[in-house]
Formats: structure tokens, C-alpha cells, sequence
């Protein structure tokens, strides 16, 4: 904001960084909504019903995020993202026997098609 206030004057580089700060606040809260609802239109269905709950409950939570503390805010983003990682890791051993076999099939192939013996 300093270097702004001094390349700007004092008003218009701290409206200039106000401003972008709104809106990136703004087209934040946007895609973040819309990425969730995307993903419940694809766990619970393709419908305006299911568009309009996810939207409904989206609105107190950001209610919640903008007036509540910011410590318990992070606090809660913090386990919810962690939390994200339990389906990844649980799919990763489900599927390692997979990757594995897939893998040795690559490496396999990819031997006889050498980039270096083709030319």
C-alpha cells in the first residue's frame, strides 16, 4: 500500500489497493462457491434444487467468515483441508497395486520405444 500511496498520492493508491482487494475478495468468494457447487451437482445430482440448497448453505458460512474470528476461521480451514487428504490417501492405498502394475507396464514399453533407437 506504501508503494502505491507514494507513486499515486496518499488517496488514490489507497483506494487503488482497496479496491483490488474487494474484488479479489469478491471473485474469491465466487469461484470457491461455484467449485462447491459444482461438486454437489456431481455427488448429489444435476438440478436447480440441489444448486439452490448448495447456494442457501453457502451463505451463513460466509456470513461466518467474514464476522467471526479469525483464529477459529483458520482453525476450521485448517482441519477441513487437512480432512480433503483422508479420501485421497484412502483411494491411494486402494489403488496402489493398480498404479504399481500400471507403472511397470509403462516402464516396459516405453524401453522398446526409446526416443534415442527411433532416429
Amino acid at each position: 500500500m506504501a508503494g502505491f500511496e507514494a507513486g499515486f498520492g496518499a488517496t488514490i493508491g489507497f483506494s487503488l489497493v482497496v479496491f483490488s482487494m474487494v474484488l479479489t475478495a469478491y471473485d474469491t468468494n465466487l469461484a470457491w462457491c461455484f467449485y462447491g457447487e459444482t461438486c454437489s451437482v456431481h455427488l448429489f445430482g444435476h438440478g436447480r434444487t440441489i444448486r439452490t440448497a448448495y447456494r442457501v448453505l453457502w451463505l451463513p458460512f460466509t456470513m461466518i467468515g467474514a464476522l467471526g474470528g479469525l483464529e477459529a476461521i483458520w482453525s476450521i480451514s485448517d482441519t477441513l483441508n487437512g480432512l480433503m487428504a483422508v479420501p485421497n490417501l484412502i483411494a491411494l492405498l486402494a489403488l496402489g497395486g493398480v498404479i504399481v502394475k500400471l507403472t511397470k507396464q509403462f516402464l516396459t514399453k516405453s524401453n522398446h520405444y526409446s526416443p534415442i533407437s527411433s532416429q
